[in-house]
């Protein structure tokens, strides 16, 4: 509750996003394992960085997999991708999906207001954190439910102004891919 009350700006840096997938599905794979659920990553080979707190982009993810992990008490798996738009690049794009079972509709446009839950024992802060958190870093957390076959979160997040070339951080102007 204290996380979600205070003000707290994110500690932006550039980041690989694919790095903060890898490190929040290794914190939580053994909750997955151990529930039955298997983790397919497709994770974009050239994607560029983003400014973004690492520690909260984790929590982000960390919170996602637990609501997947609830959506599937009986095993399933949880697909993570990512991926940026081209022409020029503004955004990357990560979604997480399970194959749960949704949730009905009428209960879809309460799951990132703060304090709503549908879990016994759930305290409804996880989404609205998560929700808050990108929002923070001037990007959106958007949902597709698919009733009796699960749900799809998507994160989009700004690029940063530092662009992967062939593996190498080079500093471009932000949008032009021309050099400052």
């Amino acid at each position: 509750i204290l996380l979600f009350g205070k003000d707290r700006q994110p500690i932006k840096s550039p980041l690989q996003l694919n790095d903060i997938i890898r490190e929040s599905v290794h914190l939580f794979s053994v909750n997955l394992s151990e529930a039955g659920i298997t983790v397919r990553t497709n994770l974009s080979d050239h994607l560029p960085t983003v400014n973004a707190d690492a520690n909260q982009l984790k929590q982000v993810f960390v919170n996602l997999f637990s609501n997947a992990l609830d959506a599937m008490p009986g095993g399933g798996e949880l697909a993570v991708e990512s991926s940026c738009d081209y022409g020029p690049p503004t955004a990357a794009t990560v979604s997480v999906s399970d194959n749960g079972g949704g949730v009905e509709p009428e209960v879809l446009g309460n799951i990132f207001n703060p304090f709503y839950t549908t879990k016994s024992g759930g305290h409804g802060l996880g989404l609205a954190l998560s929700q808050r958190i990108v929002t923070d870093h001037a990007g959106r957390l958007s949902v597709v439910n698919h009733p009796g076959r699960g749900m799809t979160f998507t994160i989009t997040l700004p690029l940063s102004d530092l662009i992967l070339t062939e593996g190498e951080p080079q500093d471009h102007a932000f949008g032009t891919g021309e050099p400052r």
